[in-house]
């Protein structure tokens, strides 16, 4: 426990504002905390009650702040830096990089311009220098740092839009990412959805034959390749990574597509899906994919799903039935079954509360007849089941021993 004067004689600023048994407790914290990314786990607004109740005229205090933090606010947080945290990596920080973002965050300068942090700019373009020259950018180029992706994107775009001279129309890529279309739609800007090749590239002669004759592009994302869908960006690294682990299955979570979903763009991914297995079987791996309630929407009266259930080879694509991702796309997973039992070799089973819903819950509360569901999936012992929740009532733990307890007594 950090022993330190009262909320009303603590002091904020100055040569007295930081207690010193709170500096030791931070450094060893960071200390601990960079030598060993621990993983955490995942948290649930309705798990903290009063306990984040902290905030008062006179203030709680630096020590029961620091025993705040550490004893309800850090534990429910998942470490995106620990070697068994995989769903993505945004950042692999070192111990000497975390030690480093302490200093420059107590140095207390913000590298806006030269006038008030003119070595913190000179030594961020000296990176940015070095980075151009290492992908071999034209003298003049630069840049900037940003947190992610996202925000990078949307500032891309919105530097575009403004010397654009009014032109709206923004080409992307049929892979690029989400975040694309978000920041289009927020900054007013129309998509032109031009197909990649098949390697994902978008290239030059694709889209001089997308924009001919055409006065409102304004702005081109670049696209050397997608995420989105890496098992089949990369099929064959793909490929030699599934052989050397053991994978039978190389599973495609969802399509890439920008903008306005087409009939069209269901056409291409499932001859692109039939292609990729074509690869992939005399290797002895099958491609699958994943549905979304997305897929479920129909366009100009067609299903679209449906559509890529039906072009797909069920010789080279084996596909994944999400159950509660069906029936929150307004469709009746049983009735998948019923149309394309055989097709499905793997499943995510999944509860929702009504056909439509926005959001699943605990298995067996749901509408979802797990029973009939399951009862109808021929050859079970030889296919993969996974039993898949995104919200939680309470602590997510507390709803993984109710979905054990249902799925483990079910009789079918």
């Amino acid at each position: 426990m950090v022993t330190t004067p009262g909320p009303a004689d603590a002091r904020m600023h100055g040569a007295d504002g930081l207690p010193s048994d709170l500096a030791r407790h931070v450094a060893e914290y960071v200390a601990q905390r960079s030598a060993a990314a621990p993983l955490g786990r995942t948290g649930h607004p309705g798990e903290f009650g009063a306990g984040l109740s902290a905030i008062t005229a006179d203030g709680i205090g630096p020590a029961a702040a620091w025993t705040l933090f550490q004893d309800v606010v850090a534990p429910p947080n998942v470490g995106l830096d620990s070697e068994r945290f995989l769903a993505f990596i945004p950042a692999a920080p070192t111990p000497v990089s975390v030690w480093m973002d302490a200093v420059v965050s107590a140095s207390s300068f913000s590298a806006e311009s030269s006038l008030e942090a003119a070595g913190a700019v000179a030594a961020e373009n000296e990176v940015l220098r070095w980075l151009c020259d290492l992908v071999g950018f034209p003298a003049g180029a630069g840049g900037c740092f940003l947190s992610g992706g996202t925000i990078g994107n949307l500032s891309a775009l919105a530097v575009g839009r403004s010397v654009a001279g009014g032109r709206a129309v923004v080409v992307v890529a049929d892979t690029a990412h989400a975040s694309i279309d978000n920041a289009l739609r927020l900054m007013g800007l129309t998509p032109l959805v031009v197909e990649t090749d098949e390697h994902g590239r978008l290239t030059g002669g694709a889209v001089a034959e997308a924009v001919a004759g055409r006065r409102d592009v304004g702005i081109v994302v670049a696209s050397g390749g997608s995420t989105n869908a890496g098992v089949v960006d990369d099929l064959e690294r793909n490929l030699d990574e599934a052989q050397t682990l053991g994978h039978q299955y190389l599973v495609v979570a969802s399509l890439p597509i920008t903008g306005p979903r087409t009939l069209d763009d269901y056409r291409r991914w499932a001859d692109r899906l039939n292609e990729a297995g074509r690869r992939a079987r005399p290797r002895g791996v099958w491609i699958g994919f994943h549905n979304h309630g997305n897929d479920m929407t129909p366009i100009e009266g067609v299903v679209p799903y449906d559509i890529l259930m039906e072009r797909t080879d069920a010789t080279l694509v084996r596909h994944q039935l999400d159950t509660g991702n069906t029936a929150m796309g307004g469709k009746d997973p049983l009735e998948y079954m019923r149309r394309y039992g055989p097709r499905y070799w793997s499943f995510h089973i999944k509860d929702v509360a009504r056909i439509g819903a926005t959001s699943d819950t605990e298995l067996g509360k749901g509408m979802i007849d797990f029973r009939q569901l399951m009862a109808a999936i021929d050859n079970i012992d030889e296919k993969f089941l996974f039993v898949e929740q995104e919200t939680y009532p309470g602590a997510p733990v507390d709803s993984l021993r109710r979905d054990y307890a249902y799925i483990s007594t079910l009789e079918f």
